[in-house]
């Protein structure tokens, strides 16, 4: 599957910690890169573990998902 174990959308996530023109210059980066929605997925999680550094409860509520929902995703083999 295409950007599937490929960290080419890695790089997008630094552009998630400035301002919100990048999120959107993000977006359009990642669909020329041809991110999956799993590999964005997997990166807001990953940025979102080490923003709260680890804390997964925290990371969910930053997420805006049952921590429940964070744990089957982790668990599922997504990271």
């Amino acid at each position: 599957m295409p950007g599937e174990g490929d960290h080419t959308c890695r790089s997008a996530s630094a552009a998630l910690t400035g301002s919100q023109p990048q999120v959107a210059g993000l977006q359009a980066g990642a669909l020329m890169r041809r991110c999956t929605l799993a590999d964005l997925e997997r990166e807001y999680i990953l940025l979102a573990l080490e923003w709260t550094e680890g804390k997964k409860t925290e990371a969910a509520d930053l997420l805006q998902i049952d921590r429940k929902t964070l744990y089957r995703k982790l668990v599922s083999g997504a990271m």
